[in-house]
């Protein structure tokens, strides 16, 4: 989750803000309590779908995998809030789905190529290293086993 809030906290929900920091300090079932309350109270805000993803995403943390599939459900309707892209992306690293953490977080620069959070996100995750042979697929015994043997003796 992060800080970054693209439309000003002064119109977002007091839950969703308190829940937000304590996101942030990693107490997420605190957080996912205010989640809920937020998501009870904004059924007709604007942020609906930005408060419903943090629900997803704060249980994705507290070990709930269905919250992967309400934050998927959420960004699939979503075309604006670059947040409810940035959890969806947090919940998929966060399971180790790389390439569709890859997607979430390339859909919410789409929106706002300048949101720290995503880019940061980005950069955490990382690039994979080439195959060690090249010519084979990436999933191949060889490349599975060259692979592991360049990160034993951190070869590059």
């Amino acid at each position: 989750m992060t800080s970054m809030l693209s439309f000003g906290k002064s119109k977002l929900d007091i839950d969703y803000i308190k829940g937000q920091d304590l996101f942030e300090k990693k107490n997420y079932k605190d957080a996912l309590k205010y989640f809920l309350l937020a998501t009870r109270k904004g059924k007709a805000s604007a942020f609906k779908s930005r408060y419903l993803s943090a629900v997803g995403v704060a249980q994705v943390c507290v070990g709930d995998r269905s919250g992967l599939t309400l934050c998927r459900n959420v960004a699939h309707k979503e075309d604006y809030d670059e947040e409810v892209f940035y959890n969806l992306a947090y919940a998929e690293m966060k399971i180790g789905h790389r390439r569709q953490t890859v997607v979430a977080l390339e859909q919410g620069l789409d929106i706002s190529p300048a949101h720290k959070g995503l880019k940061n996100l980005y950069q955490q995750l990382g690039r994979r290293k080439e195959p060690v042979v090249s010519f084979l697929p990436r999933d191949s015994i060889v490349n599975k086993m060259c692979g592991r043997l360049r990160s034993s003796t951190n070869l590059n």
